[in-house]
């Protein structure tokens, strides 16, 4: 069986996370059932995955052109693909083989995030590419209800293959010199509770979670920094800047410190409106790091009982878990132990197993001819 995989969306926020996090780990396990891999990936935007059974072939048309949906079409039948998986919800429309997309979210369809024609037009090519794709895969069970409910997708025709995190990266094994780099850099000190900026804020629910911290100040004596992490335009936007107390912004920052903020952290915590799978909250567990989230989306999903959930309707309830978490060093082992083994069932190896079975349950028959492949051009 030969697959073919959509790379070109590697420049797309979680997206690109997905597109890495799949290439990292599927050609591996795809050889050992004996199906290879073919990405196709973007000319100004190269892979950086490499592995025998990873086969690479530069295309030049940008994701959303007509010319991206030509030249897939011509690249499918080129090189005899048995299916075709695209990580995002816009399907290949012309490709004479079956055809996989993965959806993350419903987002588009529940919160006011594009404006007049433009979000209508998002909104119609999901329900479109749901309907025209072999099949739809989705990262969450949460994700996969909103799916069927939402856009009308039947259940048979979606399957949930939970998200991944990248445990080579994100892990507990803290080194001493972590500290040290995170103070002279960013003036970073223990104890700190994390928390991610965004420019989606609102469905982020940043407000929330700032309020919370700041309100867990008053019912401790614990000093404590907050360090808020990712994109200016929430803070900007929310009107927090400046009215923090003993706060440090670093802005965006480069994976290998994101990592050392993890497991350093006192705790993190995101009170999000909603998330398709939330892959914060799925990094933070797997680095060790005790988490407070909100009830929004997927969240209790993958949190599972290895983060503490706080309804969206009791604001209070997201406080008293800070102060709790800051105040009890067993409450913090004890949520970080859960955090690790709850962190266990989102592995990469499970998700390309899942989307090995789907594959193979969804391509046509591996006993029809297929030509050679051909990578000139490249």
């Amino acid at each position: 069986m030969r697959i073919g995989f959509d790379a070109r969306w590697n420049y797309h926020n979680g997206v690109a996370t997905y597109v890495t996090t799949v290439l990292g780990i599927l050609p591996e396990i795809a050889a050992s059932r004996g199906v290879e891999v073919v990405a196709y990936e973007a000319s100004q935007r190269p892979l950086e995955a490499s592995h025998p059974n990873l086969r690479k072939i530069r295309l030049d048309s940008g994701c959303y052109s007509l010319a991206a949906q030509l030249q897939l079409a011509i690249r499918a039948e080129r090189d005899g693909l048995d299916l075709l998986h695209t990580p995002f919800y816009l399907a290949p429309f012309f490709v004479n083989c079956p055809t996989l997309i993965t959806i993350h979210d419903v987002m588009p369809f529940l919160f006011p995030i594009y404006d007049g024609l433009r979000g209508c037009i998002v909104r119609a090519g999901y329900r479109a590419s749901a309907l025209r794709a072999s099949h739809v895969v989705c990262v969450s069970d949460t994700t996969r209800n909103d799916i069927i409910r939402v856009i009308g997708i039947l259940p048979p025709k979606v399957t949930r293959v939970y998200g991944a995190i990248r445990h080579h990266l994100f892990h507990p094994a803290q080194d001493p010199s972590e500290l040290h780099h995170l103070k002279a850099r960013f003036g970073i000190e223990q104890p700190y509770v994390m928390v991610m900026s965004a420019s989606n804020w609102k469905t982020k629910n940043l407000s929330a979670s700032l309020e919370a911290i700041e309100a867990a100040r008053d019912f401790t004596a614990i000093p404590f920094q907050t360090v808020i992490t990712g994109s200016p335009i929430g803070l900007d936007q929310t009107g927090w800047r400046g009215k923090l107390r003993n706060a440090v912004e670093t802005g965006f920052i480069e994976s290998g410190d994101m990592q050392k903020l993890y497991r350093n952290a006192a705790l993190f915590i995101t009170l999000s409106k909603y998330e398709g799978f939330g892959l914060q909250l799925a990094e933070g567990l797997a680095s060790g790091t005790p988490c407070v989230v909100s009830d929004g989306g997927s969240l209790p999903e993958v949190a599972g009982d290895g983060a503490i959930v706080c309804p969206l309707s009791d604001p209070d309830s997201a406080v008293r878990a800070i102060v709790d978490l800051l105040q009890s060093d067993n409450r913090r082992d004890e949520l970080s132990r859960k955090a690790l083994a709850r962190a266990a069932a989102f592995s990469r190896e499970r998700l390309a197993e899942g989307l090995l079975d789907l594959y193979a349950k969804i391509s046509r028959s591996s006993e029809v001819p297929r030509p050679q492949l051909q990578v000139e051009g490249r």
